[in-house]
């Protein structure tokens, strides 16, 4: 069973009743989006909850009475060219703490390991693409100290692909969705969302979003940049840590 939600652009005709559009587009292409509802805010923008869960997946939580979660509130926005961007709403920022920046990182092949730990984060990482000649680079998070965890994002140079693989993400389904980012630029910019069981990742101001859920150890808290091929230029990383709402009353 394969479910997905989307949307078309087009115009509408108010007196026969039929719209002209464009091809169907899939919103977020991870690995638990459904059901999403939008509504008007009082600012008019145009605000979407996805359920970050699918029918057909087994979820861990499921065993303890839950029926997924819902990703963070995301702003939507058409751009120019007819695509239809997500974003994280700014609101979003009151939640951060513990700021931490970097800036100039060159990483040969291999991995670098940021300063941060932690099981709620908002990471945001600039590449550059100027001057890489490498194949590939990206993120991997919730990774463990003995690399036996870890969650990959992943920017394959030639194609423009995104990938998103989650077989070494802990207990649940794993798999691996990859999405062609359709306009590339000289910069690549992951915003990464980390909450415990959800990881949800926006990529070049929401022309690509992928979300999914997983389930790595408590421990499992490592974030690494990684280049594969090349030397690979990191304009700048911002990491917050993120406010708990389960704080204690």
């Amino acid at each position: 069973m394969n479910s997905y939600t989307g949307y078309v652009v087009g115009t509408l005709d108010y007196e026969t009743g039929k719209l002209a559009h464009g091809a169907f587009e899939e919103l977020d292409k991870g690995f638990d989006f459904y059901a999403a509802q939008t509504f008007e805010d009082e600012k008019g923008r145009r605000i979407l909850f996805g359920w970050m869960d699918m029918w057909e997946s087994f979820m861990p939580t499921q065993a303890h009475g839950w029926a997924g979660a819902l990703t963070i509130p995301r702003l939507l926005e058409l751009a120019d060219d007819e695509k239809l961007l997500m974003k994280p709403v700014p609101e979003l920022q009151l939640l951060r703490e513990g700021h931490v920046r970097m800036e100039s990182i060159s990483i040969r092949e291999g991995t670098y390991t940021l300063p941060v730990k932690d099981d709620r984060l908002e990471l945001l990482v600039r590449f550059s693409l100027t001057d890489f000649r490498g194949n590939a680079f990206g993120v991997k998070v919730r990774c463990s100290s003995d690399g036996s965890e870890e969650t990959i994002f992943r920017y394959d140079v030639k194609d423009s692909i995104v990938t998103f693989d989650r077989n070494r993400s802990g207990k649940g389904e794993g798999g691996i969705r990859r999405a062609v980012l359709d306009k590339q630029e000289d910069v690549v910019t992951f915003h990464v969302f980390i909450d415990r069981s959800s990881v949800e990742l926006f990529v070049n101001g929401g022309r690509l979003v992928m979300t999914g859920r997983i389930y790595p150890s408590e421990t499992s808290q490592g974030i690494k940049l990684f280049a594969e091929g090349g030397i690979l230029t990191v304009l700048s990383v911002e990491a917050w840590t993120l406010q708990d709402i389960w704080g204690e009353e």
